[in-house]
């Protein structure tokens, strides 16, 4: 007869640990992170050509739903300041007759094509 160990071992309990950690991690940290090193990279780019300072808190990339979420974006030069507490950028690369130059409004009644790219922030 074999006996049922009464205590989990140690590594399965660290294991768990580790796990608990990693998703809580990814459910409310990753966004922040990824703003972190976003900010740092147009800081580093931007800064020595316009001396601009960019700074994101939060950036969620949605490749398959084809949007950009970003949550208080600052950009900050010599003469001026911009800030965004929360917007997105939508593309919608599955479409494929979309709007282009050669479309522009004319006198006649022709149903509008869809655009491929939206820029919007919530109300």
């Amino acid at each position: 007869m074999l006996a049922a160990d009464p205590a989990p071992s140690y590594p399965s309990q660290v294991e768990c640990c580790v796990v608990f950690i990693l998703v809580l991690f990814y459910f409310f940290y990753v966004q922040r992170v990824l703003g972190i090193i976003a900010s740092w990279a147009l800081r580093l780019y931007f800064w020595r050509s316009s001396n601009s300072y960019f700074e994101i808190g939060a950036l969620k990339i949605s490749i398959l739903g084809g949007r950009i979420q970003f949550n208080d974006f600052r950009y900050i030069s010599r003469n001026q300041s911009l800030r965004v507490v929360r917007g997105h950028v939508t593309w919608k690369y599955w479409l494929r007759h979309v709007r282009s130059e050669e479309d522009k409004p004319s006198g006649k009644l022709s149903p509008r094509l869809p655009q491929r790219a939206d820029l919007a922030h919530p109300p």
